[in-house]
C-alpha cells in the first residue's frame, strides 16, 4: 500500500510556530484564544487584522530562515503516530510525505525532522504545490491531508485513493 501523509497541521505544528512569528514580527497580537491550536478559517491572521504586507514579511522571514521547518514541534497526533508511521514504512507499504514548504532547502529540513521526530532512516519527501497531481503520480492508495482543497485536489485526480481530512476548524467552511 502506498499511503502519502501532508506534514504541516497533520504531523508539524505549524500553526502556532507561524503565529507566534506573526506577533513577534508585527509587535501586535491580534488573535484571539484559541487560534494556535484551531483557527477559525484557513487564513486566519488576515482575518484577525493582518495586512497582506505584513503576512508577505512573515513569509520573506520564514523563506530566508535555514530551520524554520526543521524546529517546528510536532502535533499530538504525529507524535502518538511516529511509531505507527515508522512501522508502516518498516514493512511492505510505502509511505510517501507531500508538502508544500518554501525557503532555504526545504526538502533537508524536512527530512530532517522526519528523521529526528519519527527516526526514518531515508524518508521519501515531495514538496510541491501540486498534491493532486503528486498523488496521481506515485499512485497513491491513502492520503491524509488538513487543508480541504489539497484534499479535494487529490480525490479529483485520483479517485481510487481514499482521502482523509483532519477535522480543523478552518476546513469547515464557515466564519
Amino acid at each position: 500500500m502506498w499511503i502519502g501523509f501532508d506534514i504541516d497541521g497533520v504531523l508539524a505544528s505549524f500553526v502556532p510556530a507561524y503565529q507566534r512569528l506573526v506577533v513577534e514580527m508585527t509587535g501586535r497580537d491580534l488573535f484571539k484564544p484559541g487560534d494556535d491550536t484551531d483557527p477559525p478559517c484557513w487564513d486566519w491572521p488576515q482575518y484577525r487584522g493582518y495586512s497582506a504586507l505584513e503576512m508577505a514579511k512573515v513569509w520573506d522571514c520564514i523563506k530566508t530562515d535555514p530551520s524554520f521547518w526543521k524546529r517546528l514541534a510536532p502535533t499530538m497526533a504525529g507524535l502518538s503516530s511516529a511509531k505507527e508511521i515508522k512501522a508502516l514504512t518498516e514493512t511492505h507499504h510505502r509511505v510517501a510525505f507531500i508538502t508544500n514548504r518554501v525557503g532555504i532547502d526545504p526538502l533537508k529540513q524536512t527530512t530532517d525532522w522526519l528523521c529526528y521526530w519519527f527516526g526514518l532512516a531515508c524518508p521519501t519527501v515531495f514538496i510541491t504545490p501540486h498534491k493532486g497531481e503528486t498523488a496521481k503520480r506515485l499512485g497513491l492508495d491513502m492520503y491524509v491531508e488538513d487543508n480541504l482543497d489539497n484534499a479535494n485536489d487529490v480525490a479529483v485526480k485520483l479517485p481510487s485513493c481514499k482521502v482523509y481530512l483532519l477535522d480543523c476548524q478552518y476546513n469547515h467552511g464557515t466564519v
